[in-house]
């Protein structure tokens, strides 16, 4: 590789529909890795301009390059160009492994990516996002089954679309775990907001109602219009081919461990919800959404009277106590009107044969507190549920919703979830306005201030 190419190499992240969240991530890392006086950095928006994207990179404007195009068309590139595929963590000497390429390719060659680092820390990011670190060597990559995190494009070569299938480097290795076709890190919340406006959802709780009242018979997704989500263990109603699952939400880092198998499992149609905590238990994928979850209700000491409630997509969902306080939140950020719980029994015992041990209880018999006896049968680990603070959550969500002129309608037969309006199920959304023509209500400007 000449002087001069060693010299101009240039950066360029492409970005696609759904990938503006994992270009950040990734530029978060190139930008905070390189000194002052380092390269520029070419960000191509393919699809047209994104206003979002734009407001984003403001605070890099004096080391980042915006260009946008329609399609994938493009002139070549002028100088030695490395492509980083978004949602990649490039190691922190990536510039040095480049600059040691000799000679610079003559055709484009893909780099190989790391798997996703399991022993990671938090390190703050420009953007209020988690980064994982990524330390300064990582193990090599054999063989051309690694999954492609950039190509080196020679001067003169048109930008490739992938690098599926081009030969690879050995001598440049990334971390992270990218599908530059679908965008592998998943949507933003804030490409949830208004994506279903006016639209009824159906939240499912695991309760026993589903199990031993009129529920047991009822069709659990009896509208075909309706976005539709469940949590924890709910695929056993899925399989049971009661429930059409959307948006399966998981909270506890307990039911991330010992569902991990069955949650990987989600029919291809249904989108995992969990905290980005828990990306190290089950790490970013195609039909995995990873999201920013503020666990201070939860402190021991000092929590707040309240949980915050998401109204907007500019900060991070607030957890509160029960794992439909999420989803209430991402179906208040997706438009959703009405919202109907069923399953919400919030009426807990205690098995006499359970071992406790501070808050992680132990099954060793079948769990009277679910819809299956199995659920958390003999052998099950879970967490010792707070139904009064779950009670203030919800009703909080309830009134979050009535202030947004939203309906949060409460559908489950008895338990002991008072404070929301309730209604009859299904009759609550058949009695309904057509929601196809109604408009999202507006959301207020702070995440966490409802």
């Amino acid at each position: 590789m000449s002087a001069r190419a060693r010299i101009g190499v240039g950066l360029r992240v492409p970005v696609r529909d759904g990938q503006t969240a994992a270009a950040l991530r990734t530029l978060a890392c190139l930008l905070d890795a390189a000194p002052l006086g380092g390269p520029a950095v070419t960000v191509h928006r393919i699809g047209g301009p994104d206003r979002r994207l734009r407001d984003a990179l403001a605070p890099w404007a004096a080391r980042v390059r915006l260009t946008t195009t329609v399609t994938d068309d493009r002139p070549p590139m002028t100088d030695p160009t490395f492509v980083v595929w978004p949602g990649v963590v490039p190691p922190d000497d990536l510039m040095a492994r480049l600059a040691a390429v000799d000679p610079w390719p003559t055709a484009p060659v893909a780099v190989s990516c790391g798997a996703p680092l399991v022993e990671t820390m938090g390190r703050p990011g420009l953007f209020g996002a988690t980064l994982p670190w990524c330390p300064s060597s990582l193990p090599a990559i054999d063989g051309p089954t690694a999954d492609v995190g950039g190509v080196m494009v020679p001067a003169g070569t048109a930008v490739p679309v992938t690098g599926a299938a081009l030969p690879r480097h050995p001598g440049v290795v990334l971390g992270g775990a990218p599908d530059p076709g679908s965008g592998a890190w998943g949507p933003d919340l804030d490409d949830l907001v208004g994506l279903h406006p006016g639209r009824p959802a159906l939240v499912v709780g695991n309760g026993p109602s589903l199990a031993y009242t009129d529920l047991a018979r009822a069709d659990l997704a009896p509208w075909e219009a309706a976005v539709t989500f469940a949590f924890n263990g709910a695929w056993r109603l899925a399989r049971r081919g009661r429930l059409r699952v959307d948006w399966h939400v998981v909270e506890d880092r307990l039911v991330a461990t010992e569902e991990a198998a069955a949650l990987a499992a989600l029919d291809p149609g249904t989108t995992l919800v969990l905290p980005r905590d828990h990306a190290d238990l089950i790490p970013p994928a195609p039909g995995r959404l990873h999201v920013p979850v503020d666990w201070s209700y939860y402190d021991p000491d000092r929590p707040p009277p309240r949980p915050g409630f998401a109204t907007a997509a500019d900060g991070p969902l607030c957890a509160g106590q029960t794992v439909a306080y999420l989803a209430l939140q991402l179906a208040f950020l997706m438009g959703c009107d009405p919202v109907v719980m069923v399953g919400m029994d919030l009426d807990y015992r205690l098995p006499p044969s359970a071992h406790v041990a501070g808050r992680v209880i132990a099954s060793r018999a079948a769990d009277p507190n679910h819809f299956d006896p199995a659920y958390f049968g003999p052998g099950r680990r879970w967490h010792l549920p707070k139904t009064d603070r779950m009670l203030v959550a919800l009703r909080h969500a309830a009134g979050v919703y009535a202030a947004h002129g939203r309906r949060l309608v409460n559908a489950t037969p008895g338990g002991r979830l008072s404070g929301v309006a309730r209604g009859p199920y299904p009759g609550v959304v058949l009695a309904a306005p057509a929601w196809t023509d109604r408009q999202r209500q507006p959301t207020t400007a702070q995440a966490t201030s409802a």
